[in-house]
């Protein structure tokens, strides 16, 4: 992938909510999961140095071209996965043990964040 490349990374819906909740209780996730789409933003969709990336396959509730990460390792682990569509990113998912979070579009406390993360 083309480093000076811009991708657009989106969230589904429901992880919006989840995102709230992270403000509230778990803010240092939240903020990994900020970093991971700055650095996909910048860098492209394929994090092959966030820890246990890799290919989803695809299934029925998993969209094709998928990918997850491990964005916190221990217990609980939180892993973030998303697709690729279009030079689009949609970040589909945020798994914490078995529960799942969905969500689409990013809060302006979540711009002013990710701008503040512009040296990562």
């Amino acid at each position: 992938m083309d480093s000076d490349s811009i991708w657009k990374v989106g969230f589904s819906r429901k992880a919006s909510g989840q995102m709230e909740e992270f403000k509230k209780k778990l803010p240092k996730i939240r903020k990994l999961v900020l970093t991971l789409v700055k650095d996909i933003e910048k860098n492209g969709p394929y994090r092959t140095n966030w820890r246990k990336y890799g290919p989803l396959e695809h299934g029925k509730r998993i969209p094709e071209n998928s990918h997850h990460c491990h964005i916190k390792n221990g217990r609980p682990t939180y892993v973030a996965c998303w697709s690729i569509e279009n030079k689009k990113v949609k970040i589909i998912s945020m798994v914490q043990g078995r529960a799942t979070l969905f969500a689409r579009f990013f809060s302006e406390e979540d711009e002013k964040l990710l701008r503040s993360l512009e040296g990562f």
